[in-house]
C-alpha cells in the first residue's frame, strides 16, 4: 500500500459510537509506489484526495492517480514565489542539533492553522465530508505533520479525545519507512542542500514528537478561543460539523 498509510477510523466519541472504518484514510504522497500497492489504493476508489504539498513538491513527485480523478483532489494551491515545503525549509536552515528541529516544527504548528492557504483547504476538505461519495485521503509529502494537523482536525470535529488523537498521530513515527540511516536519503540532502547532515539529526527531521500535535491545538484555544470558534472562522459552521457527525459516526 501507499507509505505510512493507515485508516484514521475507528476511535470511540464522545458523542456516541465510534469513527466509521474505510471512510478516513492518511498516508505520505503517492509517487513512487509499486504498481501491485498502487492498484490496491486505487480500488478503494476515493471520492476526495486532498494533496496538502506545495506545488513544487507535486512536481517533484506527481501524483499516478487516474486522469479521470482530476476534480476528486483539492490543493491549497500556495504557488507564491519562495514559499517551501516545510521539509525544505527546514533543510535551508541547515540544522545542525534537534533543539533546531524542535524549534522549527513547534514553530509550524503555530502558524499553520493561520495561513489562508490551509485555512481553505481544510475547509473544503471538512465540507465535503458530510456527503462526499467514497472515502477521503489525505497527505502531505511525508503524511505526518501538515497531514497529521488536518486527521487531528476531523477527529476533533468527531468527538474522538485527545490522547487517541495524538496517540494516532504518533503511529507516523513508526509507519514511515524513510530510513534516516539509508546512504540515499543522506546523499539525496546533500545534493539539494549541498550539506552533511548526521542520521540522528535527520531521524529527527523525519520524526514526530508527542509534543508537535499539542501545540497546534493549544495555538487554537489561546488565538482562536477553542476548536469550536476556530472552525467557524475558517467556514466550517457547527450544522456542517454536526452533518459530519451523522455521517462519519455509527453504534
Amino acid at each position: 500500500m501507499l507509505r505510512n498509510f493507515r485508516d484514521f477510523g475507528g476511535h470511540p466519541s464522545r458523542h456516541g459510537g465510534t469513527v466509521r472504518r474505510g471512510r478516513l484514510y492518511r498516508s505520505a504522497q503517492p509517487g513512487g509506489t509499486a504498481p501491485d500497492a498502487l492498484a490496491r489504493a486505487v480500488a478503494l476508489d476515493f471520492g476526495l484526495i486532498t494533496d496538502l504539498r506545495h506545488p513544487a513538491e507535486q512536481a517533484m513527485s506527481p501524483s499516478p492517480w487516474p486522469e479521470h480523478w482530476a476534480d476528486r483532489v483539492a490543493r491549497h494551491g500556495m504557488e507564491e514565489a519562495g514559499i517551501q515545503a516545510p521539509h525544505d525549509a527546514l533543510l535551508a536552515l541547515r540544522p545542525r542539533d534537534i533543539g533546531e528541529i524542535d524549534a522549527f516544527y513547534l514553530d509550524l504548528y503555530e502558524t499553520l492553522p493561520f495561513d489562508p492557504a490551509y485555512r481553505r483547504v481544510f475547509a473544503q476538505t471538512l465540507n465535503a465530508l458530510p456527503t462526499l461519495e467514497g472515502p477521503l485521503l489525505i497527505h502531505c509529502t511525508a503524511g505526518k505533520d501538515r497531514t497529521g494537523m488536518l486527521a487531528g482536525v476531523i477527529l476533533s470535529v468527531l468527538g474522538v479525545e485527545r490522547e487517541a488523537i495524538l496517540a494516532d498521530f504518533l503511529l507516523s513515527g513508526t509507519a514511515n519507512d524513510f530510513g534516516a540511516g539509508d546512504p540515499a536519503v543522506l546523499a539525496r540532502v546533500r545534493g539539494f542542500f549541498g550539506f552533511d547532515v548526521s542520521p540522528a539529526v535527520l531521524d529527527r527531521m523525519i520524526s514526530v514528537q508527542p509534543t508537535y500535535l499539542p501545540r497546534f491545538f493549544e495555538t487554537v484555544e489561546t488565538r482562536a478561543g477553542g476548536m469550536e470558534a476556530w472552525l467557524d472562522t475558517i467556514g466550517v459552521y457547527a450544522a456542517r460539523r454536526e452533518a459530519m457527525r451523522r455521517a462519519l459516526l455509527e453504534a
